[in-house]
């Protein structure tokens, strides 16, 4: 039993790393899409 909670506690701690990780992939990749937005805006208006 205790193994068992000592495991389950290991897995949500790995997958609490890989939402962190996946939410920060996630707010580079918006940047880059907000700086391409405006990129497109800027050759758009010359």
């Amino acid at each position: 039993m205790v193994i068992e909670g000592v495991r389950a506690k290991q897995l949500r701690d790995a997958l609490l790393v890989d939402k962190q990780s996946t939410e920060k992939e996630v707010l580079q990749v918006q940047s880059s899409l907000d700086f391409y937005k405006l990129k497109a805006l800027r050759i758009e208006e010359q």
